[in-house]
């Protein structure tokens, strides 16, 4: 018996071969797409880990740095404690006369400064009411207060031997970031004590040495502190440039008494 096939229509198997075709171009550009994703997140992950390592090392550079300033300002502190003119003035409570002194010391010690800023220098008697204090330096808003006071009062609560220990803590003022140290004017009772605040931010400059690469500090309040001379202003502007890696770090303030 014969058997009689049907032919399909000419145009129903170009429509199949038509419907294979966009199918595989259609896996095809799904694949790519795929692989771009794939490679974009890759990416994303890489920028993150750099991003992510360079924080923790300006995070460690940072703490030494503060580190090192703390030292430097109690050594500086100590070396007008131990003056005699410092003592005898506080004794006869000559506040002009400690006035000029501090603001010699100030003066004196830009020369010698380095990578410190210092932004004020204070003197109380051993009950912890001011003295004196520097005309150089940052001026407050409301200058009767105090920079950094929360130290001065973490200082009074201490007892016996404590009291002859150097403490230090970070703070914000009016926007700046400083560092403040205590040292106590004494030979066996404490005379007074002495609070230098020094500006953080401009030491933290100093970052860009040990990671190779330019810094940008400003202060909470916006105001630059410290910026490398080869930083550049318009790449920091546009910071979706491939070419360059940017990594933002905050130092939160804490103390360390």
């Amino acid at each position: 018996m014969p058997f009689f096939g049907r032919q399909q229509p000419a145009n129903v198997q170009l429509s199949l071969k038509l419907v294979l075709i966009v199918a595989i171009a259609a896996l095809a550009f799904a694949g790519m797409g795929l692989l771009t994703l794939t490679s974009i997140q890759f990416q994303k992950l890489i920028y993150t880990n750099k991003t992510t390592s360079i924080i923790e090392l300006g995070d460690l550079n940072a703490s030494l740095l503060i580190k090192e300033l703390t030292k430097s300002i109690i050594e500086f502190a100590m070396s007008i404690q131990t003056r005699t003119t410092t003592r005898e003035r506080i004794k006869t409570r000559d506040s002009e006369g400690l006035r000029e002194l501090l603001n010699g010391s100030f003066k004196s010690h830009l020369v010698t400064s380095g990578r410190r800023k210092l932004q004020r220098i204070y003197i109380f008697d051993d009950n912890f009411s001011l003295m004196a204090k520097s005309s150089e330096g940052l001026r407050l808003k409301d200058d009767d207060r105090i920079i950094c006071a929360g130290l001065l009062k973490a200082a009074q609560t201490r007892i016996r031997a404590d009291r002859h220990k150097p403490i230090s803590s970070l703070c914000v003022e009016d926007g700046y970031g400083l560092l403040a140290v205590v040292v106590t004017i004494a030979s066996f009772k404490p005379l007074g004590y002495i609070l230098i605040a020094s500006d953080v931010g401009y030491t933290l400059g100093a970052m860009h040495e040990s990671l190779g690469a330019p810094v940008f500090v400003t202060h909470p309040n916006g105001e630059t502190a410290s910026v490398s001379e080869d930083w550049n202003e318009e790449v920091r502007e546009n910071q979706n440039d491939d070419a360059y890696l940017f990594a933002r770090w905050v130092k939160p303030s804490r103390s360390s008494h």
